[in-house]
């Protein structure tokens, strides 16, 4: 069964960098959560949010809707 991974600032810099190589491995499930859209959002399951925003926070708790196992923290 995949893991689970919730991974902050995936719209670009490293956070993206990481979510183009987790992407590839068939071992996690990747939720993206980034700030701005661009291609990133050409990833399954990512969300376009402000993550300094706690109602924003919750709607994504909301669609993610499952146990996150890692958590990757890229957010700038």
């Amino acid at each position: 069964m995949p893991k689970n991974i919730l991974l902050t600032g995936a719209s670009s810099g490293i956070g993206k960098s990481i979510a183009q190589l987790l992407i590839q491995n068939e071992e996690y499930k990747l939720f993206l959560v980034g700030r701005r859209l661009n291609d990133s959002q050409f990833f399954n399951n990512y969300f376009s949010f402000d993550l300094s925003n706690i109602s924003s926070i919750n709607t994504l708790i909301k669609k993610i809707n499952c146990d996150i196992d890692i958590l990757i923290n890229c957010a700038g």
